[in-house]
């Protein structure tokens, strides 16, 4: 008897966590008992993974990890969910490993509910403060860029890798020639592995603005594959701008060709394989699904960015997608590579105002060659929150 009921009790979880469960969500893989789809999920190619269920089961699919967890990856899906539902995902999913890090789910991209609503509240008045759209934020960067040129002029084209210089960057003011710099990071990551203290998850994945760190290196090394792409952003500067006037923010909307190629470069590398979670805090209804209050939900950007429909031959770098017959930039919303709703990213004025001073000021001086033009880095990453291009050797010559 006591058999029979255990294997009833059995028959009751499976159909329960196979089929009931199931019932109303949006379709997906089948999951197993306990460990759901993770076994078929491999965290070094999840972007990959992904895009074939999307092509499987639509632009939003459940997927269970642990629990379900609603992909969204249609552009009408993203904006029904995100912004007409928006105050229904301003959730946070709690995970063991950063409350361990935080003391609890702690931080602008981790808070929820009142404790979010303040600390952006707080974050965006710090950022005001701190010049963001004025002059005296601009001219910092400006002055940053410039202490970069110095140093790619010192090097008189001898192969450099980048990510050492764009790490430090994207977030302070450093001696680059510095190399202890560097040598006292990975000391701290390696006293953290020794007493399995968390820490060590801390400083691998959220180095200083590495998603703009990632940014810059993709951009680097597709203009590499692209030398064409890269004369024309250079002629267009020169054209414009002039190789010997600083290039400042007002100098943007007159380079319509420079934006599209980062527009491009913003869809074609998404840098997160796996976007934060949203924890829906009402009961939301899609399409005739039904995605119960407590349900993770993914923002899933690279499902539309490389979506055929969207974006014809979407592997191919092509910065003409984003330019109309008189050659003027599209700016294009299906392009979020900082977050869509009332959870997209709070410093997103920041990094497009660093990105763009910072790349433009790059291509007015230099020129980016690679080291084997027979043998080109190729395109391997490495995976953490952000996936960043594996660091490779280019060559930073001065123009003329």
């Amino acid at each position: 008897m006591l058999v029979l009921i255990f294997v009833a009790l059995i028959v009751i979880f499976i159909f329960h966590q196979c089929y009931w469960r199931r019932l109303h969500l949006p379709p997906g893989p089948i999951p197993l008992p306990i460990v759901g789809n993770l076994l078929s999920l491999d965290a070094n190619d999840i972007d990959n993974q992904l895009i074939k269920y999307k092509k499987q089961y639509g632009n939003i699919f459940t997927v269970w990890i642990a629990n379900a967890t609603v992909i969204v990856g249609g552009h009408e899906a993203m904006k029904s969910i995100f912004i007409k539902n928006g105050d229904k995902v301003v959730g946070r999913t709690n995970f063991i490993v950063l409350e361990d890090i935080f003391g609890g789910m702690l931080g602008i991209a981790n808070a929820s509910d009142s404790l979010w609503r303040s600390q952006r509240k707080f974050f965006l008045h710090v950022l005001r403060d701190f010049g963001v759209g004025k002059p005296v934020l601009e001219n910092a960067i400006i002055t940053q860029a410039s202490d970069v040129c110095a140093y790619f002029k010192s090097l008189n084209g001898s192969p450099i890798t980048l990510a050492k210089i764009f790490s430090l960057m994207f977030g302070t003011t450093v001696n680059l020639e510095d190399d202890s710099i560097f040598k006292n990071r990975n000391d701290i990551v390696e006293i953290s592995k020794a007493f399995h203290h968390p820490f060590t998850l801390l400083v691998t994945i959220w180095e200083p603005l590495k998603y703009l760190r990632a940014f810059a290196e993709m951009f680097v090394l597709y203009m590499l594959y692209n030398p064409n792409i890269q004369s024309k952003i250079v002629e267009e500067i020169d054209r414009v701008v002039g190789n010997d006037k600083t290039i400042r923010m007002s100098d943007q909307s007159k380079l319509p060709y420079f934006n599209a190629c980062l527009q491009e470069v913003q869809r074609i590398a998404t840098v997160i394989p796996l976007n934060l979670f949203h924890r829906a805090i009402e009961d939301i209804t899609f399409d005739g699904y039904i995605i119960p209050k407590g349900t993770a939900i993914i923002p899933q950007y690279e499902l539309i960015h490389k979506d055929e429909k969207e974006f014809p031959d979407p592997w191919k770098f092509d910065p003409g997608r984003f330019l109309d017959s008189s050659n003027n930039f599209v700016k294009d919303k299906r392009v979020t590579p900082f977050s869509v709703g009332k959870r997209n990213c709070a410093g997103e004025a920041l990094a497009k105002m660093e990105l763009f001073l910072f790349a433009t000021t790059f291509f007015q001086h230099f020129e980016f060659l690679p080291v084997d033009p027979k043998n080109l880095p190729p395109f391997e990453f490495d995976y953490s929150l952000a996936k960043s291009i594996k660091p490779f050797f280019v060559r930073v010559i001065e123009r003329k």
